[in-house]
């Protein structure tokens, strides 16, 4: 009945009171403080299993961290957990109800550097003062504050488009199917190519990193610095 109740519950991701709805159907009545004991009773048991994620995760060097909104039965307010980090080696992730700058510390402990992809929450922030052996990215943010600024200063449309098409570009490149060993060694290569001359045509036409959108007077000096 255990293996059940916790495949229904953390496989199939059926709400524990839909189990026990379900049992009544077939003429088992089961309680839900029965069935939620039995769950915090068991838990413990679990912890070695925790720890062993924990030390994969953090055997990792690229990790995914955001504030997801996840609703809890114990309370009807909305609580966000504040990172969430899934490794691209592993299935294994934490979350934590705090918000603070402290738990990607603590998740991360031992852990001389890496990149995380996340935005641009301060807790990321001061995560990336405190551990300058870590670099932060995320495409996705990224490409979205392009597509921002040309919608909100038509002026600077070709240039935000134009980097914007750059990402996609990369983006693309990341997705394709990784095929045989020889192949998936060919667009790793292309695919650090692209984003090696992207950094350089940064480099090179980036006098918008001085420009200040918000003041119409300094937009027109930007326009035309895109990637061509």
């Amino acid at each position: 009945m255990g293996v059940s109740v916790l495949l229904d519950k953390f496989l199939y991701g059926r709400p524990s009171y839909r189990l026990v709805q379900d049992l009544a159907d077939q003429g088992l009545n089961l309680s839900m403080g029965t069935l939620t004991g039995g769950l915090q009773a068991i838990a413990p048991l679990f912890e070695p299993v925790y720890e062993a994620l924990l030390d994969e995760l953090r055997a990792g060097a690229h990790w995914h961290a955001d504030e997801t909104r996840w609703r809890c039965s114990s309370t009807s307010r909305a609580r966000r957990p504040p990172l969430v980090p899934g490794v691209f080696q592993s299935r294994a992730w934490h979350t934590c109800t705090r918000r603070a700058g402290a738990v990607p510390s603590a998740v991360l402990a031992e852990v001389d550097g890496g990149t995380i992809s996340c935005d641009r929450y301060g807790a990321y922030k001061k995560f990336a003062r405190l551990h300058p052996g870590f670099t932060f990215c995320c495409w996705a943010h990224q490409r979205r504050d392009l597509l921002m600024l040309a919608n909100d200063y038509p002026q600077l449309a070709p240039w935000a488009l134009a980097w914007a098409e750059c990402i996609g570009g990369v983006r693309a490149d990341a997705q394709r199917p990784p095929g045989s060993p020889a192949v998936s060694t060919a667009n790793w290569t292309r695919l650090r190519a692209t984003v090696q001359e992207m950094a350089d045509k940064a480099r090179r036409r980036w006098p918008i990193r001085r420009c200040r959108p918000r003041r119409p007077s300094c937009s027109p000096a930007c326009a035309g610095t895109g990637p061509d």
